[in-house]
């Protein structure tokens, strides 16, 4: 019984095709029917990004979500910022109501009122 290694006529024949290898001549067979075409004119119009738009619409008519999860990973930058962290100074200020007089109270209650306005 054979234990591995090299055999003659084992394995895929060179030059045989794959499911990438198909997939990839459909492509250049479609933007080659295509060339000269209105729709051609149109891809010559489009920017990168729009491209890269089509590029994964179409991998995921045909099935191929490794390739369009790629294509939207390529994307991701140019659509959505990254989250940045922030460092935020504040000074609070705070009083004893007993030491406000009348004028103090109703400027703070007029603040106070004006916030919970601007927040709904």
């Amino acid at each position: 019984m054979a234990k591995g290694g090299f055999r003659i006529g084992s394995g895929r024949p060179v030059g045989s095709s794959n499911k990438s290898d198909i997939a990839a001549r459909a492509v250049i067979a479609n933007i080659r029917a295509l060339e000269g075409t209105e729709v051609d004119k149109k891809f010559a119009e489009m920017t990168p990004m729009q491209v890269l738009f089509y590029c994964m619409s179409w991998q995921l008519q045909v099935n191929d979500l490794k390739g369009a999860a790629s294509t939207a990973g390529i994307l991701m930058p140019f659509l959505h910022s990254r989250l940045a962290n922030i460092e935020v100074q504040a000074s609070v200020e705070t009083h004893k109501i007993d030491d406000l007089d009348d004028s103090q109270l109703a400027q703070l209650a007029a603040q106070a009122s004006m916030a919970e306005m601007s927040a709904h």
